[in-house]
């Protein structure tokens, strides 16, 4: 749903309850938000960036289960972590703690990898470190 065109009025809307001041602190923390969870996606093993750095407040990246870690990279093995996606996000769903998209490029050639997009002005770092915790507990065995 990220990727639909603006609504201008639900931005008004929005703007008009926040006010300046509130709009720029819920960026400001969205781009701290990106920045925070791309510096733990990169020092924590299981995990792979789309892109070496946040471009903005879209978080792209690979979960790669621990039969995966440290392999070579060929195409076999980036047909498994495309598979891995789906199969991770029923758990989490059946779980209950956990709905994020996952999406293929295939221009690009980029297999399936999740989305997160930090915008929500409630986000903390430690829903952040959760979210990375739960990966690892749902997907550890794929």
């Amino acid at each position: 749903m990220c990727g639909r065109n603006v609504d201008i009025v639900k931005l008004w809307m929005q703007w008009r309850a926040l006010g300046d001041a509130g709009m720029e602190e819920k960026i400001d923390l969205g781009f701290e938000n990106a920045q925070y969870f791309t510096e733990k996606l990169k020092v924590t093993e299981g995990f792979k960036m789309v892109l070496p750095e946040f471009q903005c407040i879209n978080i792209c990246f690979w979960y790669i289960p621990r039969r995966l870690r440290g392999k070579i990279e060929d195409k076999a093995w980036w047909q498994e972590v495309n598979d891995v996606a789906p199969k991770l996000k029923e758990r989490m769903m059946k779980a209950g703690t956990l709905m994020i998209q996952y999406q293929a490029l295939s221009d690009k050639n980029w297999v399936n990898f999740y989305r997160i997009i930090m915008l929500n002005r409630h986000l903390t770092h430690r829903d952040l470190d959760f979210v990375l915790e739960e990966f690892e507990r749902l997907g550890h065995d794929l």
